[in-house]
């Protein structure tokens, strides 16, 4: 048995029993020192991220990213008719069932079912985690849509019309 911290686990693959996921991480993690180590490195990496964001954010609000926007759109639509996407037919209808996915009412459905069943199981902490996390999200999604008040991107003469929220 090798020990690492207050729990022990086998030192040999035969020997797994128990939670093998919770037991392969540690392994994994056995090499690096939890010593503040990843507060530093989380941190770091937690404010590059914020910082791309509003680097990005501060040109979408300006319009400097309205000709890259037109352009892709564009780039997936036949060059005679902006109306027609390029491709098979098959293919617009798997991207707008894809884009589907994301709607409201689906992500409702799953966060419901996800947070059933954990009530279910009795994982209550986990089961207020999702939810919080979801109504969380909806809360960050919806203000930024207020915040940068983006019109919804239209093709020309079309109707049709493509959400990037």
């Amino acid at each position: 048995m090798t020990t690492v911290g207050r729990q022990a686990w086998p030192s040999h693959q035969g020997e797994l029993h128990g939670n093998q996921s919770s037991i392969l991480i540690q392994r994994v993690l056995r090499g690096f020192h939890i010593d503040g180590t990843w507060l530093i490195l989380s941190l770091f990496v937690a404010g590059g991220l914020i910082l791309g964001f509003g680097l990005l954010a501060e040109e979408v609000i300006e319009g400097d990213t309205s000709g890259f926007d037109r352009a892709v759109l564009l780039a997936f639509r036949s060059p005679g008719d902006p109306t027609n996407p390029i491709g098979i037919p098959w293919l617009e209808e798997m991207g707008r069932d894809v884009t589907s996915l994301g709607s409201f009412a689906f992500l409702a459905f799953v966060s419901v079912t996800a947070v059933g069943y954990l009530l279910i199981k009795r994982e209550r902490w986990y089961a207020s985690l999702v939810a919080l996390a979801v109504v969380g999200g909806e809360v960050i999604s919806t203000l930024l849509k207020i915040a940068f008040d983006r019109p919804v991107a239209m093709l020309l003469r079309t109707g049709a019309s493509f959400d990037f929220y």
